[in-house]
C-alpha cells in the first residue's frame, strides 16, 4: 500500500511540474501578443488555458494532500 501511494505522489509532483512549465510557456507566448485582432483572440484562448491550469494546480494540490493524509 506504502508503494501505491508513493507512486501516486510521484505522479502528482510530476504532473504540478508539468503544469507549471505550460503555465510558464503560456505566459511568454503571451508577452508578444495583442497588437492585432488575432493576436488579442490569442490572448483570450491563452487566459482560458491559464485559467484551466489554475484549476488543475487546486485539483493536484487537494490530491497531494489527499495522498500525504493517507501515510
Amino acid at each position: 500500500m506504502s508503494d501505491d501511494r508513493d507512486f501516486a505522489a510521484q505522479m502528482l509532483r510530476r504532473g504540478l511540474q508539468l503544469a507549471e512549465r505550460a503555465d510558464a510557456t503560456l505566459s511568454n507566448a503571451a508577452s508578444g501578443m495583442g497588437h492585432t485582432n488575432e493576436g488579442r483572440a490569442a490572448l483570450v484562448a491563452l487566459g482560458a488555458a491559464q485559467a484551466q491550469l489554475a484549476q488543475t494546480f487546486t485539483q493536484l494540490a487537494q490530491a497531494a494532500a489527499i495522498v500525504g493524509g493517507a501515510r
